[in-house]
């Protein structure tokens, strides 16, 4: 056990001072890979582990532990266990973590072989007793997951948190119920990345969002257990406080079919609430992510809504500026192109004579405030600090590399819109910010910054699946080759 020998060697070259306590050693960062199913009688319980970080972290009181354990089990040691030990300086935690092996049985309750006329339905109804085992059903939502992390007294100096399950199972159901006193450590908490746990789903995320108030980059991806309606409340709730936000919503995804459904019933001119059926994700994001400076989102849908707003929409319409000029897919079609030259004249005129009101409001507020505290100050000295204002804000832009990275999996939110058409307008957005924009099914992509030619590439020099994955595979599938049994009537949708 690698572990055991190097707190070993850190005893058998200890030094003490005078009290008897030993003498810090001079190591200040380190990383321990753990794997359990490589150790003799998986001797990696929480307790055995909970001795060895102590003992690392009483001879180097001020180091900085990070924690990788490999092919965990979320229903096995040491997970299960954590929230009766403590593993002190302990700062990061990476789980790649998923469900225990199949279990065999002594009598199966498998159906005869004469009762099953559809396999795939037995299958699905008793699980892997089919096969003569049955499944680990521990994955799914459920609070002492999330409490032996998260409790504060497990890991009293936890910073970062990743988990990445190793199954994308859609095991969502469940409403488990937290207080937040077993959430305490989630104060301290920066960085939290999650990748296709079922143990988390709506019910726990909005529970645990507001114990993390210093929480700056969170990541979700392929979380079925988030549906569009906890995602709009999180939009709203997390976009304004966080620095660094990535949302990979898989296709499976069964509410943003349902949303998008409910999307033809709405006139795209209209200006109405998108937190509310139909829920619509794209103008939240605009709204809510205009200050977030990096933002990378995976959607089935997205549309020209990320970057129009209602007014924008309908000063396009008043002028006669069609959008409803590609396929169903967003892709070009024959004799029909999009008025470029139109949408940037007409956006950026409504948008400079935006700029130049909240310019003047802001002018004139700084003078109000001038006022108030008996200061005389002229117009011009006003002018000057609300444009320092903005050109600081643009030095910070330019500085931490803003960048919006904007991927769709199937198609735009409403038919026959325009792909290009987004690629136009992103050009159109705040000066230095990097826009990168993919189309998975159309193998379309491209970068984009306000003021530039946008450079146009495919989606797969962009964002490149390994060869011979399940992602390649689905693409490839998506994009052309059809199984048998698939239903035609899903392209009318």
């Amino acid at each position: 056990m690698k572990l055991s020998l190097f707190t070993r060697t850190m005893g058998d070259t200890a030094r003490y001072d005078r009290r008897g306590d030993p003498v810090s050693k001079n190591v200040h960062d380190l990383r321990l890979f753990l794997d359990p199913t490589k150790e003799e009688g998986n001797r990696y319980t929480a307790a055995v582990l909970e001795k060895m970080v102590e003992s690392v972290a009483r001879y180097c009181p001020r180091i900085r532990i990070h924690l990788v354990l490999e092919n965990a089990t979320c229903s096995g040691q040491p997970i299960t266990s954590f929230y009766q030990q403590t593993f002190p300086r302990v700062t990061s935690l990476i789980l790649h973590t998923g469900p225990g092996q199949p279990q065999a049985h002594r009598s199966s309750t498998r159906p005869p072989n004469q009762l099953i006329f559809n396999r795939s339905l037995a299958s699905r109804m008793i699980g892997q007793e089919v096969l003569g085992g049955s499944r680990d059903t521990s994955c799914r939502p459920n609070k002492d997951f999330w409490t032996g992390i998260f409790n504060g007294t497990s890991f009293p100096a936890l910073e970062e948190v990743e988990i990445h399950h190793r199954t994308h199972l859609s095991h969502g159901w469940g409403a488990p119920t937290i207080d937040n006193s077993e959430l305490k450590g989630l104060k301290n908490i920066t960085r939290l990345a999650v990748d296709g746990a079922p143990e988390l789903n709506g019910f726990v995320l909005m529970q645990a969002l507001p114990c993390a108030p210093n929480l700056k980059y969170l990541e979700l991806k392929n979380i079925d257990g988030l549906e569009y309606d906890v995602l709009a409340k999180l939009l709203v709730y997390a976009l304004p406080n966080l620095n660094h936000f990535t949302l990979h919503v898989s296709h499976e995804n069964r509410s943003a079919g349902k949303e998008r459904d409910h999307l033809r019933t709405v006139d795209p001119l209209e200006a109405v609430d998108p937190t509310v059926s139909p829920i619509h994700l794209c103008p939240l994001i605009r709204e809510h992510g205009k200050h977030l400076p990096h933002l990378d989102i995976f959607l089935p849908y997205v549309c020209r809504e990320l970057f129009l707003s209602a007014n924008e929409r309908l000063k396009l319409n008043e002028a006669g500026v069609k959008t409803q000029v590609a396929g169903r897919y967003g892709e070009k079609v024959d004799n029909v192109s999009v008025d470029a030259v139109s949408i940037v004249n007409i956006i950026t005129d409504h948008r400079k004579a935006l700029s130049q009101a909240k310019f003047r409001a802001a002018v004139k507020e700084n003078l109000a405030e001038a006022k108030k505290e008996e200061k005389n100050k002229i117009i011009t000295m006003a002018e000057y600090e609300e444009q320092q204002k903005q050109f600081q804000m643009l030095r910070t832009i330019k500085r931490e590399k803003w960048s919006r990275t904007v991927r769709v999996g199937k198609r735009l939110c409403r038919s026959y819109e325009s792909w290009e058409e987004l690629g136009i307008l992103a050009g159109l957005g705040q000066e230095e910010i990097v826009w990168v924009l993919g189309n998975e099914k159309l193998n379309l992509g491209g970068t984009y910054t306000a003021g530039n030619v946008g450079i146009e590439k495919t989606y797969d020099k962009l964002f490149p699946a390994k060869q011979g994955t399940a992602e390649a595979a689905r693409i490839q599938q998506m994009r052309g080759y059809r199984p048998d049994g698939y239903d035609h009537n899903d392209d009318m949708m």
